[in-house]
């Protein structure tokens, strides 16, 4: 009897090892790299880039100030620190939209997020005033200390957000980008004016406000987002 309950212990004690097994080799199979953010690093987003990098269009000052670029491609803008980032992905630069601070307080963050269905970008200091974003955001996966690849913990915020792992969704269609900057708050800051184009799904900002004026070429106001 006690032969019989060793084999059977052994054999459960196997069982469970392999179904363990299985089931992490099918998280990481079901992943591109791509779907993967190394939080500690703050990707996609590389705030701590050679800005202007053979561009010919940033100052590439070391005073912790950075721009804010610019580009668009088919229907859709991109905004980002990096100039190469919008280059390489084969967008045309069309300007700088302000300029930002390399470090400061997480409501003053401006982060960035795409939506992965139909390509539009948002840059935001304050999530939480874009609903269609908090309730669909991608759940985000990072590399820990010991090179194990894990899900964002339910508590854990997401930099330069109050969003927690256990405010995203697998099936969320929301990623995060990272942090572009921080804004400067100082008297002077000039307003960046939003625009949506709901046919191209596509957020436009500016610090012009005659580019667009009201609305036109297909874009609605919405008001006033950022001051840079």
């Amino acid at each position: 009897m006690k032969k019989s309950s060793l084999v059977f212990n052994s054999f459960l004690t196997l069982s469970l090892l392999l179904t363990f097994s299985c089931s992490e080799d099918e998280i990481n199979d079901g992943l591109n790299e791509s779907d993967v953010t190394d939080i500690s690093k703050r990707l996609p987003i590389n705030i701590d880039s050679n800005e202007g990098s053979g561009s010919g269009n940033g100052s590439g000052n070391n005073s912790g100030v950075r721009h804010i670029y610019r580009f668009y491609k088919d229907g859709s803008h991109l905004y980002t620190v990096d100039y190469n980032e919008g280059v390489n992905a084969g967008f045309n630069y069309e300007g700088i939209l302000g300029s930002v601070l390399s470090n400061g307080p997480t409501e003053r963050a401006i982060t960035r997020w795409h939506n992965l269905a139909n390509g539009d970008r948002v840059i935001t200091t304050d999530v939480r005033q874009h609903p269609a974003i908090l309730n669909d955001i991608q759940s985000i996966y990072y590399y820990n200390a010991y090179g194990s690849l894990v899900l964002a913990y339910y508590n854990e915020f997401l930099p330069g957000t109050t969003v927690t792992g256990q405010m995203t969704s697998a099936v969320g269609r929301w990623r995060y980008e990272g942090i572009l900057g921080y804004a400067d708050d100082i008297a002077g800051n000039k307003p960046v004016y939003t625009y949506y184009n709901s046919v191209i799904k596509d957020h436009l900002y500016t610090y012009d406000f005659n580019e667009l004026g009201n609305g036109g070429q297909g874009y609605v106001y919405e008001g006033v987002s950022l001051d840079l």
